[in-house]
């Protein structure tokens, strides 16, 4: 009878020690991240940069063809496209590394 009980007391011991090393780090908001996980987030910001470096080669092209032409724009505003461009790009990617890391 009595190692029944101590095996009951020892298994109730185990119990309440995976319990609290399963709670403690999720009441914390804590997150143990695995190599996977970190192994998919650097995946996943690569992948941000290159759709965005794809783009911003793109909006370049796209936008390199107009000096040539006789209907293109004055300096200054080309200028000012440019920059509107500039500023699209980086708040894009800024929003994509914000919701990379907000996710992890």
């Amino acid at each position: 009878m009595r190692f029944i009980k101590k095996q009951l007391s020892l298994w109730g011991l185990v119990l309440i020690i995976a319990v609290a090393a399963i709670a403690i780090p999720n009441a914390a908001g804590v997150r143990v991240a695995t190599k996977a996980q970190s192994d998919e987030e650097e995946y996943w910001s690569r992948r941000i940069e290159r759709r965005l470096d794809r783009r911003q080669e793109y909006l370049d092209r796209q936008t390199g063809d107009d000096k040539d032409d006789a209907d293109a724009k004055d300096k200054d505003d080309e200028d000012d496209a440019e920059d509107i461009t500039e500023r699209d790009i980086e708040r894009r990617r800024e929003y994509w590394r914000k919701r990379l890391d907000d996710e992890w």
